[in-house]
């Protein structure tokens, strides 16, 4: 059976709507939360509402960037699992990161040749647990965490954003690394994206636009996909 089926069967957009009716009422809860406490630190309803207006424009731009990533993962993955993973989460990067490790455990390629039911299966776990490990850290090592913090901030307060830079840099790095001994054409995917990335941070600073951070990954993505349908 075509694993598609299953990645859009009813059981799991009962489970992604069932998700996103828990984030709707939480957005609910934090809305009433904060209308309530907003007297307490000299805010009116009005300022409130123009708060909460400001913050619902302002994501936007992120929520479109994400949307068009979404979209080239459709066909791989689902609706449900795409609306649940990307949809939910919103860190694109991230989860490419855990689909291409769950795709490479078992000697795949993301969406090439044999990717089928048991790669499907394996690499959407990937994705969420990876997502549900999250969840559980923040719940149970936020307070450690937030006392290691202010212990090292006192000595010297960039060693925990070079650890969380290198962090990353080295997880990005391991997969990009992989890419340009594939074939030419992975090569010139991979020169095109990063210097439209490149590109898109370098023009956010200059001319001070954060919706160009916002997109870069998205429009890097799609400058990658244009360059191996002409260089394919």
């Amino acid at each position: 059976m075509d694993y598609l089926a299953v990645a859009n069967s009813p059981f799991l957009w009962a489970c992604v709507i069932a998700v996103f009716l828990i984030i709707t009422w939480q957005s609910v809860i934090y809305i009433r939360a904060g209308l309530k406490e907003a007297p307490s630190v000299g805010m009116t309803r009005s300022e409130v509402a123009t708060a909460v207006r400001t913050g619902a424009i302002s994501a936007i731009g992120p929520s479109i960037a994400i949307v068009v990533v979404a979209i080239g993962l459709l066909s791989l993955f689902g609706g449900p699992a795409v609306l649940m993973r990307i949809g939910l989460i919103g860190s694109a990067g991230y989860e490419l990161i855990a689909a291409n490790t769950g795709a490479s455990a078992l000697g795949l390629d993301l969406g090439g040749e044999g990717f089928d039911g048991r790669a499907f299966a394996t690499v959407f776990t990937v994705m969420s647990l990876g997502g549900a490990m999250w969840m559980v850290s923040t719940l149970c090592l936020t307070p450690v965490i937030k006392r290691v913090d202010r212990a090292v901030r006192k000595r010297n307060a960039t060693v925990l954003q070079v650890v969380t830079l290198a962090a990353l840099a080295s997880a990005f790095g391991y997969i990009t690394a992989q890419e340009p001994t594939k074939s030419p054409v992975h090569l010139y995917v991979l020169l095109v994206a990063m210097a439209t990335a490149i590109g898109m941070q370098l023009a956010a600073s200059r001319f001070e636009r954060a919706w160009l951070r916002e997109w870069s990954l998205a429009i890097a993505m799609s400058a990658g996909l244009l360059t191996a349908g002409i260089a394919g």
